[in-house]
This record gives C-alpha cells, structure tokens and sequence, in this order.
C-alpha cells in the first residue's frame, strides 16, 4: 500500500517582482540590442567613404543623451532612448548614459503605441532649459527576422538555447512562409 501523498512547494528564485537592478539592467540590455540593430539599418549607418559629398545618401547619426547635454543648443539630433516619467507630470527620454526632460507639445509622432518604458527614436533640438523638445517621435524600424538571427548568431533572446544546425534551418524555412505575421508583446 503506497504511502501518504505528500506535496512540496519549489523553491523558486525568479520573482514576478524583481529587484529595481534587475529591472534596469533589462532594459539597458534592450536599448543597446535596439541600437546596434539600428547601426545595421541604412538610414543610421554613416556611408563608409566621405570625399567631398555623401553623394545624396542621408543618415541619422544618434546621440547618446550625455553628448546631448553638451551638443551646440539648436542643433537637430536624433536620440534612441525609453520613455520615463521619472517625476509627477513631466517625461523623460533615458539611455544608458543619463536622462533628459523632454518636451513633447509640437511633436509629430509616428504609427504606434507609445507608453512609459517604450524604447523611441526621438529627433529634436536641446533648449536652452537643457529640456530636449522632441518635433518627431516614433519607434526604431524593423528589420527582417532572419537579418536579426543572422546578426545574433543564432542567440536566443527568450532565455531558450541557442539555435543551430538543423533547427536553425527549419526556423528559416518556417519563417519565410510566414513573411505577413508578426509577435507583439505588451508590458
């Protein structure tokens, strides 16, 4: 006859609540995947060879917000940072580098969503407040699903192992049938 049934709880180490530190290492670590996509992308790639003239080719250099600070006042200049509101009533655009107060009264945003904690490309001028009054806003542009596997080496970002060989030949064929669809993920 089999004995009594006995029940244990698991110890578990993750939280549904981490530590602030936690937290803000995360989305440092997004911002720097988000910026070095970005660098991939022909619009904030610098053309490799100046002489003279960029022949035509524009590019959106970004600025962290530390130059930001100290960037000539009028100047336009792109940023990639989070949205924050780090004080009652005002936002915030953040980066690894530091926080600036935004100014979002005459900005043109673009198609999107945007909340607390969303990662933007942010074009404005410093004023002379040191507040950056942002005249575009709008998410970091897509790029194909198989350029970002390719540029991680197969690096899985879901906490899973990383994908190679075979599997990473089926995730290829399964992600071109699929050229329509896409994963959104809401916080």
């Amino acid at each position: 006859m089999p004995g009594p049934t006995h029940f244990s709880r698991p110890v578990l180490t993750e939280t549904l609540h981490p530590r602030p530190s936690r937290a803000r290492r995360m989305f440092q670590e997004r911002i720097a995947v988000l910026q070095q996509r970005l660098m991939r992308n022909k619009l904030f790639t610098r053309p490799a060879l100046q002489l003279g003239s960029t022949g035509g080719q524009v590019f959106c250099e970004l600025t962290p917000v530390q130059t930001l600070m100290g960037a000539h006042k009028g100047d336009s200049q792109f940023v990639l940072g989070l949205i924050s509101q780090l004080e009652d009533g005002r936002f915030f655009l953040e980066d690894a580098t530091g926080s600036v107060a935004i100014n979002l009264a005459d900005c043109d945003y673009d198609t999107g969503f945007f909340t607390e904690s969303s990662v933007v490309v942010a074009e404005g001028v410093m004023g002379h407040d040191n507040v950056f009054k942002v005249s575009a806003l709008g998410f970091p542009p897509t790029e194909p699903a198989l350029n970002s596997k390719s540029a991680s080496h197969g690096l899985e970002f879901f906490g899973g192992p990383v994908i190679t060989g075979a599997r990473w030949e089926r995730v290829k064929e399964l992600a071109a049938d699929r050229d329509d669809e896409r994963l959104v993920f809401l916080r």
